[in-house]
């Protein structure tokens, strides 16, 4: 499960914000703005360094809410308008020639039907299950319950979340699974377990053996081995270039395999 590695699990939400427009103290303002000056006001760190103190010295700052969760390692909140445009896509120059494509003519761009909340977050599970993630959701409502009731006033859906239940769906609801999780220590040495290539290193060893046997029977042909052993050589061959390929599948899967569990 990629969500969970190593003694951390590793939480992805997009929350969909919703379209039109508030007026907070006589302002107009669209709810992504909202959120995003929400999220400019929420406090992000726990330590800043003392000016003019000297290195390693710190004093206390605006804490995060996030870090009453003491298995919280690392979190962000950011909104996302809307997807960059990394220019045309490339072609064939001369194939553009042939079909005669017009590289002026403008291509389809992609564009976000709205505005989205991107919420990432590393905090200390045991496992990748559902109940780890639910605990954890549950601290942070009970944290910084204030703060969610306020960005999700503007998130599709987040009228309906009036508790720690509701809340808990609403994040599943809008989870997606992180594909690349990035861990960089573990809680505790895991137990690693070794990839077991005993099988293809045996084939690849038959299909060694093989070819060998094919090269000796082809230079014993130069000097006066009937033609009729010429038969056994090709089918000896192709079994060893079978062999070869078996041992190589087998091994990228027993690797990618083991590389897919959790530990």
């Amino acid at each position: 499960m990629a969500n969970y590695d190593a003694g951390h699990y590793f939480l992805t939400v997009l929350m969909p914000l919703r379209e039109g427009v508030v007026e907070p103290g006589g302002r107009v303002v669209s709810h992504r703005q909202c959120v995003a000056e929400l999220l400019a006001t929420l406090p992000n760190g726990e330590w800043l360094a003392r000016p003019g103190a000297g290195d390693g010295v710190y004093s206390p700052c605006s804490r995060s809410p996030f870090a009453r969760s003491k298995r919280t390692h690392f979190t962000r909140l950011v909104v996302i308008d809307d997807l960059p445009f990394n220019g045309r896509q490339g072609g064939d120059t001369l194939l553009g020639v042939l079909l005669q494509t017009d590289p002026l003519l403008p291509q389809a761009v992609d564009r976000l039907p709205c505005a989205w909340l991107l919420w990432t977050a590393e905090f200390d599970a045991c496992s990748g299950g559902d109940g780890e993630l639910d605990s954890w959701l549950a601290e942070i409502w009970q944290a910084m319950e204030i703060q969610w009731r306020t960005l999700l006033a503007h998130a599709v859906g987040g009228d309906a979340v009036h508790g720690e239940a509701d809340f808990i769906r609403h994040v599943r609801r809008c989870q997606i699974e992180t594909a690349l999780p990035f861990n960089d220590y573990w809680p505790q040495l895991p137990d690693l377990q070794d990839v077991s290539l005993t099988l293809p290193k045996y084939l690849g060893i038959a299909a060694v053996l093989m070819l060998v046997v094919v090269l000796l029977g082809l230079l014993l042909l130069l000097f006066g081995l009937p033609v009729v052993w010429l038969g056994l050589l090709r089918g000896l061959a192709l079994a060893a270039l079978l062999a070869l390929l078996l041992a190589i599948a087998w091994a990228l899967l027993a690797v990618r395999s083991a590389a897919a569990r959790p530990f």
